[in-house]
């Protein structure tokens, strides 16, 4: 879920395809981690934790994405103050 949270934090205009972006991210970043499990002789690989990474990456940028829209519309200028 950080990772998700921070990859739609980090740009300017929060969208479907930017979450769909940070999925990807995660999912990359979680196959990564998968595949060096594979040489490890103490680690296994699994892919319900790539599944879960990705959801979590997508679950995060969408809790973002949300965020950033509740904070930009007009009523909510009165949160910042």
């Amino acid at each position: 879920m950080p990772l998700g949270f921070a990859y739609v934090r980090m740009r300017a205009v929060p969208g479907v395809r930017l979450i769909s972006e940070a999925g990807f991210v995660g999912l990359l970043l979680s196959l990564t981690c998968e595949f060096y499990q594979v040489f490890s002789p103490v680690r296994f690989p699994t892919m319900t934790d790539v599944l879960m990474n990705t959801i979590g990456a997508l679950a995060g940028a969408t809790i973002a994405a949300n965020s950033l829209a509740k904070l930009r519309t007009p009523h909510g200028d009165e949160l910042l103050s």
